[in-house]
């Protein structure tokens, strides 16, 4: 009986044939999860989808800070986009001027064993001299105040804990009325 020898593969073929495979199983895990993109890739591509020109990520929030889940905002000159894993939305923007814009998710912080859900918004064009901004936002459920926190060039708002809020109350435009102050550093008032 005849011998037939098999030749082992050479050592580059053994390490593309296993990076191809470790590629292959990536490629399927990542699939299988929901094929999630990096966040700035995913603000660029709902960029394009809504045909709005590439802005500059302002504000990102993230996990355990936004709803459990990171959200991206990214402003140019005519809108605002922000992203997230269970959330895509754009607000155009009118004129050059502060406009403040609903955080389409909510922020969440822990008080007194229980976790408390909060409303927010964003002011995005400030002035180049505003140091500080306060917003009051009046609903059905009363007056809610809160002092603006500077992220960059946006500033950030989390209102107090309101009970059993819905968001037609805080996020649609027939559903609250809404007074913003601007502040220079030396405490005068620059907007409205």
């Amino acid at each position: 009986m005849k011998r037939i020898s098999i030749r082992p593969w050479p050592r580059w073929a053994r390490v593309t044939r296993n990076l191809l495979l470790s590629l292959l199983l990536a490629l399927f895990l990542w699939a299988s999860v929901g094929a999630p993109l990096p966040k700035a890739a995913a603000v660029r591509r709902f960029e394009r989808e809504c045909l709005v020109p590439y802005g500059e990520t302002v504000l990102e929030l993230e996990e355990g800070e936004a709803a459990f889940t990171p959200v991206c905002v990214s402003a140019s000159g005519e809108a605002v986009v922000a992203v997230g894993p269970y959330l895509q939305w754009l607000d155009r923007l009118e004129g050059d001027g502060p406009t403040l814009l609903p955080l389409r998710t909510t922020i969440y912080s822990v008080g007194w064993g229980s976790i408390l859900s909060h409303p927010a918004y964003m002011l995005v064009h400030p002035a180049a001299e505003t140091a500080s901004a306060k917003l009051t936002v009046h609903n059905q459920q009363g007056d809610f105040t809160a002092q603006g926190e500077r992220r960059g060039e946006v500033f950030f708002f989390v209102m107090p804990d309101p009970n059993g809020w819905s968001s037609k109350d805080w996020w649609e435009p027939e559903g609250y009325t809404y007074d913003l102050t601007c502040y220079d550093a030396a405490g005068g008032v620059l907007y409205p």
